[in-house]
């Protein structure tokens, strides 16, 4: 690139140009990202990367000062839904979509909301912070697969968890309403698995309940 230091509506314009539908690879914008901070002294380590049915993908984590406990992470999926056979104004289907226009005062593109927006704020702000006498840091954890299951989200807690990383505050760009939520629903999955042995009526004692209890009639 020309010159590392862009506006949020330049990083958006970039962001929003590479194809991160989740049936996809995110790899482009994780390399574009990591050439943008370069030269801001930012530690950025790709964690959780998958190859899976040959489509490479990555998480990105980035440090922006002090490698001590506390500060903030701002947190944003790079992937998008599908554009197949939908009709964006002024064209149809992924070459209007991933190209950021403006209409009325707002910026459309595939993503530019959710949550490439986001992302780019947080970036645009990076040359900013990279000249503060940080006693905290600034954390940007840019993930992928949101949207087919939020599949990145447990390993990337995990890598927090392998470093030591303790915020004090997250912040999660995700678009609800556009108001700010200071709290979300959860979810927990269990598992249950049932052993049982068949066996023919005329002879319960030969079989194992599903329940557990052997030779039940």
């Amino acid at each position: 690139m020309d010159t590392p230091q862009l506006s949020a509506e330049a990083v958006l314009t970039k962001l929003v140009s590479f194809d991160t539908t989740s049936s996809g690879s995110n790899l482009a914008l994780i390399e574009w990202v990591e050439q943008y901070l370069k030269p801001y002294g930012a530690h950025a380590e790709r964690v959780h990367e998958v190859n899976e049915d040959g489509v490479k993908k990555s998480a990105l984590l980035v440090r922006i000062g002090p490698s001590v406990a506390g500060g903030i992470i701002l947190s944003g999926h790079t992937d998008v839904v599908p554009v197949k056979d939908q009709q964006w104004t002024g064209g149809k289907g992924p070459a209007t979509a991933f190209t950021l226009m403006e209409r009325g005062g707002n910026l459309y593109g595939r993503g530019a909301a959710d949550m490439k927006g986001f992302i780019a704020l947080a970036l645009a702000r990076v040359p900013e912070w990279s000249q503060q006498p940080l006693k905290r840091p600034v954390w940007l954890a840019l993930s992928f697969d949101e949207e087919i299951g939020c599949k990145c989200a447990e390993p990337l807690a995990l890598e927090f968890a392998k470093h030591n990383i303790k915020p004090q505050l997250v912040i999660v760009g995700e678009p609800t309403m556009m108001e700010v939520v200071d709290e979300h629903k959860g979810i927990d999955g269990f598992e249950t698995i049932i052993t049982g042995k068949a066996g023919h009526s005329s002879a319960p004692q030969a079989g194992i309940n599903g329940a557990g209890a052997e030779g039940d009639e």
